[in-house]
């Protein structure tokens, strides 16, 4: 039995609102990781406590460590499930038997049952580090390869985020996201058949399915245009809730930190992550 459980940051490759319906997705999870431990006094979230309620036979303090500075958009709220969880199974007053179980108990605790429910395959992927394909109605959490090495992936908090389950709540839980998951179909296909130009395209026309939906705002496409005409820049999309609080940004590896003071011209970096999916760097 562990004495610590982690989980890692996340941001959506591709997936979110869709996997809300299907509960499947790419997402990316990378360090440093957020930290449940045993403490001398508890360390949760309101919302943490809350889950901990259900469980009255639980006197052992917890804390959630992070060991940066947070500004949201990262998975923290999730990373704190997904810990609690794995603590739970430990203590054996939960089983992870399989996917759709996992990500029924997430729903039970996340989702109040008004409007679009979050989609809990972040909770799933955020026990692993890389770029993760959850499947749950397939029972499927793995690894995918990253075939691109001559790329990295920018991480970029704009630090203007948007309540995920409030903004969840405005969306009617019956709206039909069919076209959006079927989006996601040439995304997995150009990754496993190493083909990087449609790997961007096959992004691309997912980010345009969202936007066909009003799920993209357009509050930061000036700063996201002219970071796509930097010559080392393949390619930009917004992650989290509209696409508002992080940015994606695919750059050739070998001119990283130049394109990166190109981005910070463009739009003031007070946080960021790199993400080298070769060898699970992260900073």
């Amino acid at each position: 039995m562990s004495d610590s459980w982690q989980a890692y940051r996340k941001t959506f490759l591709s997936g979110e609102y869709a996997a809300c319906q299907f509960g499947r997705g790419l997402v990316l999870t990378y360090g440093p990781a957020f930290m449940l431990t045993p403490s001398d006094q508890m360390k949760l979230s309101t919302f943490g406590l809350s889950v901990l309620e259900n469980y009255p036979e639980l006197h052992t303090q917890l804390a959630l460590r992070d060991t940066i500075a947070n500004h949201g958009g990262v998975g923290a709220s999730s990373a704190e499930l997904a810990c609690l969880y794995q603590y739970l199974c430990d203590k054996n007053l939960e089983q992870s038997t399989d996917l759709i179980t996992k990500r029924q108990w997430y729903l039970n605790h996340a989702w109040d049952g008004h409007g679009l429910p979050p989609s809990g395959i972040d909770f799933i992927a955020q026990q692993y580090q890389g770029l993760m394909w959850v499947d749950c109605n397939k029972n499927i959490c793995e690894h995918i390869e990253w075939p691109f090495q001559e790329y990295v992936w920018l991480v970029i908090k704009t630090n203007d985020k948007l309540n995920t389950h409030t903004h969840l709540r405005a969306i009617p839980n019956n709206l039909d996201l069919e076209t959006l998951d079927k989006s996601l179909n040439p995304i997995k296909d150009a990754l496993e058949q190493k083909d990087f130009s449609q790997f961007v395209d096959a992004q691309q026309q997912y980010d345009q399915a969202l936007e066909t939906f009003g799920f993209t705002t357009k509050k930061h496409k000036p700063y996201k245009d002219a970071i796509n005409t930097l010559p080392n820049v393949a390619y930009i999309r917004g992650s989290g809730a509209l696409g508002q609080d992080t940015w994606l940004i695919l750059v050739e590896k070998s001119n990283v930190q130049k394109t990166f003071h190109a981005i910070n011209d463009i739009f003031p970096i007070k946080t960021h992550y790199q993400i080298n999916l070769d060898h699970y760097d992260t900073n």
